[in-house]
This record gives C-alpha cells, structure tokens and sequence, in this order.
C-alpha cells in the first residue's frame, strides 16, 4: 500500500513526536544526556524510514 502524505503532515508528524521526546525527557528529570536523546531519536526516524530530507 503505497501513502502518499502532504509534506505539511509529515513535518507536523516530525515536530509533535521531537516536542513528545523532549517533553518526556524533561518531566522524567533529564534521565539521558542531551546527545544521547538526539542520537535515539536520530535512531527512531532512521528505523521508521522517517530521517528528513532536506528541504527543496
């Protein structure tokens, strides 16, 4: 099945699951450094074939 998203639901989608992650990761008091939370979500998106590409 092939989906075909408008590129403004897709970095909608992006930028709610990044605000969710940081969120989490200040209300349970910090538990990882800044660079390791950057790297599992880097490692997320890549998982999920979800890395940004740049904009055109």
């Amino acid at each position: 099945m092939s989906l075909s998203l408008p590129k403004e639901m897709l970095v909608q989608f992006l930028a709610s699951a990044i605000a969710g992650m940081i969120e989490w990761w200040i209300t349970h008091s910090m538990p990882y450094s800044e660079a390791d939370v950057v790297e599992q979500l880097w490692a997320l998106m890549e998982r999920n074939q979800m890395v940004p590409q740049p904009l055109e």
